[in-house]
């Protein structure tokens, strides 16, 4: 019977996610952002377009980070001041949506390469007029391919990923408990996000997604 052939290695298994690879080739221009939505139920008849209410974006390259809580230009969904854990009144004395653009127009750059978890807060932002730049990732996509699986939430998949790169680095982690985000840091050299004064649960799922960005950055340097 005729031998089968080796399974790949590691390495052999991320030279096949194009997906991985082009981010890393874009990491000098990666931007990485999410945002928060005033969404209405689908079951709303009349409900107006999704609208982008908060706005979070880090680039690894230089450490800079952006942060915009806008106030509502329709009315608020009932629900969404519990689900995204801003209260009305913040989001009532949110940034006017021309300023908040203003700011955006001058932290990004046509050279920036987008990066997000799925297509839901870029394509919300395009669909109130906002440009972004012609290259975008889906982290959620090349963190699937990386470890062959679905991901869940942002926050699952930095578990999943920095526990993979810990044990493909040969290291354990330190006695006093410290996550494996340390050894991400040192190899890929950025530091995460400081969205500590950043509000709601937009800043908890950005810094999960930078933890995201990180592994998939140290993933494919082995």
């Amino acid at each position: 019977a005729q031998a089968r052939p080796a399974k790949p290695g590691a390495a052999a298994r991320r030279a096949q996610l194009p997906a991985l690879a082009e981010l890393r080739a874009a990491a000098d221009d990666l931007v990485v952002v999410h945002g928060e939505a005033n969404a209405w139920s689908v079951r709303v008849a009349d409900r107006p377009a999704p609208e982008i209410v908060h706005w979070l974006a880090w680039r690894p390259a230089t450490g800079e980070t952006f942060s915009a809580v806008i106030a509502p230009r329709a009315r608020l969904a009932p629900s969404v001041p519990l689900q995204i854990k801003l209260p009305i009144e913040t989001l009532a004395a949110g940034e006017s949506w021309e300023s908040f653009r203003a700011r955006w127009a001058a932290f990004v750059r046509p050279s920036d390469a987008v990066c997000s978890w799925g297509h839901f807060p870029t394509a919300t932002l395009m669909g109130e007029g906002v440009d972004l730049p012609a290259r975008r990732f889906d982290a959620r996509v090349a963190a699937s391919g990386l470890l062959g699986a679905r991901v869940g939430t942002a926050e699952e998949c930095a578990r999943r990923l920095e526990e993979a790169e810990t044990l493909s680095l040969g290291r354990e982690r330190e006695p006093d408990g410290s996550d494996p985000l340390s050894l991400l840091r040192e190899r890929v050299g950025v530091r995460g996000p400081d969205f500590s004064d950043a509000p709601g649960r937009g800043a908890v799922r950005m810094r999960a997604l930078a933890r995201v960005v990180m592994a998939l950055l140290s993933s494919g340097g082995a």
